[in-house]
């Protein structure tokens, strides 16, 4: 997922007031979207809030998806959007089970009935075992045909059901059951521009400390789960066509993740133009995009803004736009924009969400006039928490070149060289 891939898109979380909704928020609004969650619960809904961090970007709206109020939760969340929605993601542990007083609760369905599913009548199976596609069916009858008319736009199912430690028998069918529900949604979508996906989740999430340690993660699973919908959500038509992602190990989870984010600074001229061309291909014929999303960061304002095509705007996957600092008025430097570099990342940075505390992420920065051979494994430079990797840049070492003229004062330079080297 490229950094602040969605920015300025909606994102909607059904149900995603609980520990793996909140997951899958969090990597929405890190990747820039405003991000819908609903519940039926006021008090999960602001502790949801609280653990975000509060951002701006939450709409936490009070409200289900059950069959018989969703219409009423959807016409609400589009009140608020403007009618704006672009992706959606539901999951299958929202607590569809628990009903205002836990009338619904499909365990102690079974726990009366001493733990036996076949002990249930036909009428209990029915009502117990539809529950939860029921559910999901009502999110895609209401969302889907809004999705449809939305260029880029995405629907993902988060699943589970696939490992032996379902909650109970009855667990297990609904879970599954929402698997031929996304699988029949991905068939008849297949011409759609809709971009369906079903992320079918095989680990497990509260796990015994003897497995924490034998299989330690970086980051809880919750929020590596919201990295794998993001990069999904983001990632374009052709990249990410409808499918089916299981993810039954870490190496799995690893490679399904929100990919390396790389970025390089340009301008919007022909030049730029062709270095952009060249760096994108080069991305896509050493496989290093498999693993990476490119990002420019183009200095781009005003008339020359006005002036430079949307062909041109799409030659990279991702583009974000900032201002020129070529002859701008905060800087004396004129010509050679040396500014624009370091004032793009300053830009790009700020505009990202902060990490989860304990989270690492990398960033590669090239150059527009660079290609890639093959991809890079920033871990095996010694990329690490505090640790730059870098090529080396002979022009950039002592003050005897020139280059350091151009930004400081030339009484300064020999302090520089007794202090810097």
């Amino acid at each position: 997922m490229a950094a602040r891939a969605l920015t300025g898109t909606y994102a909607w979380v059904v149900g995603g007031a609980g520990v793996i909704g909140t997951g899958l928020a969090r990597g929405l609004l890190r990747a820039g979207a405003t991000v819908i969650v609903n519940s039926r619960h006021k008090a999960r809904l602001e502790a949801l809030s609280e653990d975000l961090g509060r951002p701006e970007r939450l709409i936490p709206l009070h409200g289900s998806m059950l069959a018989d109020e969703a219409e009423q939760t959807v016409a609400a969340a589009m009140e608020i959007t403007g009618g704006a929605l672009d992706h959606v993601v539901t999951h299958s542990a929202v607590r569809w089970w628990a009903g205002p007083k836990g009338s619904c609760d499909e365990t102690n369905t079974l726990g009366s009935l001493r733990g036996k599913l076949l002990s249930l009548t036909h009428e209990q199976f029915a009502e117990q075992a539809a529950l939860l596609p029921t559910m999901q069916f009502a999110a895609c009858r209401l969302l889907v045909p809004r999705l449809e008319a939305v260029e880029g736009a995405s629907y993902t199912f988060v699943t589970g059901g696939a490992g032996g430690d379902s909650r109970s028998p009855l667990g297990q069918i609904n879970a599954q059951a929402v698997w031929g529900l996304a699988a029949a949604l991905r068939s008849e979508t297949h011409a759609s521009p809709l971009k369906v996906h079903e992320v079918r989740l095989g680990l497990r999430f509260n796990r015994s400390h003897p497995e924490r340690l034998a299989e330690p993660r970086s980051s809880p699973l919750s929020h590596e789960l919201g990295c794998v919908v993001a990069g999904i959500a983001a990632a374009p038509a052709a990249e990410a066509p409808n499918g089916l992602h299981e993810i039954f190990s870490q190496a799995e989870l690893e490679a399904a993740k929100a990919r390396f984010p790389v970025v390089f600074s340009a301008e919007c001229n022909h030049l730029f133009d062709w270095h952009t061309a060249a760096l994108v291909y080069s991305m896509e014929l050493s496989g290093f995009g498999k693993t990476a999303n490119l990002s420019r960061l183009l200095a781009c304002a005003g008339k020359e803004r006005e002036a430079y095509s949307e062909a041109n705007l799409a030659l990279a996957p991702h583009t974000f736009v900032h201002r020129n600092m070529r002859d701008d008025p905060l800087v004396d430097e004129k010509g050679y924009p040396s500014y624009n570099k370091p004032y793009s990342v300053m830009a790009w940075l700020a505009e990202r969400p902060p990490l989860p505390d304990g989270e690492d992420e990398f960033v590669l920065m090239t150059d527009a006039d660079m290609v890639f051979r093959a991809p890079v494994d920033h871990l095996a430079l010694g990329a690490a928490r505090g640790v730059v990797v870098s090529a080396e840049y002979t022009y950039l070492v002592g003050t005897e070149s020139g280059f350091a003229r151009r930004f400081l004062d030339e009484s300064l330079l020999p302090r520089l060289a007794q202090d810097c080297g």
